[in-house]
């Protein structure tokens, strides 16, 4: 059932100046109204029909009228619970015919307040009718100011009367209040068919669902493992190209973070890499070419694992280079050479030809590469 201009919310919007000034004017005025009419009714009836707990529910309903607590739901069951919770104090303490004495409170009367707050909280969560004015009203029935049964019936018929008033303000003065409870929030949206949603918000095939020992680990080794096959991938792609120098270069910082010892080691492996996939034959360079894909998506998986950034530069180094292969190089390499035999060119030939072609420069501009030291 959709909701209807009493009970759908409105955006809170910041007041200042002038508006502020008129806000404040406006309330004042209705919360004046909403008291005075218990109090009419106390005066001509010389029941206790205004009481001080009456107070933070006006202001409630009016400063806050689309929040749960001050709807007339909450406000009805709320000091309803408050005032039985308060009652059923002062009959375990045995003071329900004993007067107030605010001065001098004895320990029976300190117990009927502490057993009546705890009363009430329980009470208000219990039935989800949370209401802060609830609290005023218990220690009201607690201390033996209101403490009959007839006075207890006065006072909740103070509060339906107060909750009549506030519908009918906060209806002329167009607030998002309503008639009894706020309309329910709309439910979330289903996920895709065959996901499993997660309590962050997220959602995973239902075979990684399942391994998954916290929310959001498998998307995060998803995009790990993906981030490192598309960079090794185009690490390959780069060994046999004038483009290799500056990838080897972006690789190292990116793997050793500053380590020289961890330079020099990740440099000769690298070269050992470039060196068996650019002698590899024909027949083979497809395998060779795997395997070299292979080793290293598994160091890029592995040796950053630490750092839940990594796969920023990694995706940063595969953006970079494969627009760097598919513009610079296809306009600027020579052509390569067509063996009919079946094998490449020999590696001097094969060298001769690197040299030839166009230099790259060694450094990218900063913003292509975000540093990861």
């Amino acid at each position: 059932m959709s909701a209807s201009p009493l009970t759908a919310p409105a955006p809170a919007v910041p007041l200042q100046g002038e508006s502020r000034r008129r806000r404040a004017a406006g309330t004042a005025i209705q919360a004046g109204v909403c008291v005075a009419v218990p109090a009419l009714i106390a005066w001509l009836l010389g029941q206790p029909f205004v009481f001080p707990s009456l107070g933070p529910t006006v202001y409630l309903a009016l400063t806050a009228a689309s929040t749960p607590a001050a709807s007339p739901r909450n406000t009805l069951i709320g000091h309803l619970v408050s005032a039985v919770s308060g009652y059923a104090a002062l009959a375990v303490t045995g003071l329900t015919r004993v007067a107030p004495n605010l001065s001098h409170p004895d320990a029976r009367r300190v117990a009927a307040v502490a057993i009546a707050i705890a009363l009430t909280s329980a009470g208000m969560l219990l039935t989800d009718a949370t209401h802060p004015a609830g609290g005023a009203t218990t220690l009201i029935v607690a201390l033996g100011l209101l403490r009959t049964p007839w006075q207890l019936l006065v006072l909740m018929a103070a509060v339906t009367v107060t909750a009549a008033m506030l519908i009918t303000v906060n209806h002329l003065a167009r607030r998002p209040y309503p008639l009894w409870a706020p309309a329910p929030a709309p439910a979330p949206p289903l996920p895709p068919a065959g996901t499993v949603p997660l309590a962050a918000g997220k959602a995973v095939g239902r075979a990684s669902a399942g391994k998954a020992s916290r929310p959001g680990r498998a998307e995060r080794r998803q995009v790990r493992e993906t981030a490192a096959r598309e960079a090794a991938e185009t690490l390959a792609a780069t060994m046999p190209t004038p483009l290799w120098p500056m990838a080897r270069t972006r690789i190292v910082r990116l793997l050793a973070r500053g380590d020289a010892a961890r330079e020099a080691e990740f440099r000769r492996r690298l070269n050992a890499s470039r060196t068996a996939l650019v002698s590899a034959p024909a027949a083979d360079a497809e395998a060779a070419r795997r395997a070299v894909v292979d080793q290293w998506s598994l160091t890029f998986t592995t040796v950053p694992r630490a750092d839940r950034h990594a796969p920023a530069p990694l995706r940063a180094f595969s953006d970079t280079f494969a627009h760097l292969l598919t513009t610079d190089l296809r306009h600027q390499a020579p052509e390569p050479s067509h063996d009919t035999t079946g094998t490449r060119p020999p590696t001097a030939t094969f060298h001769r030809d690197l040299a030839e072609c166009p230099r790259v420069p060694d450094e990218l501009p900063p913003l292509l590469w975000p540093r990861s030291d």
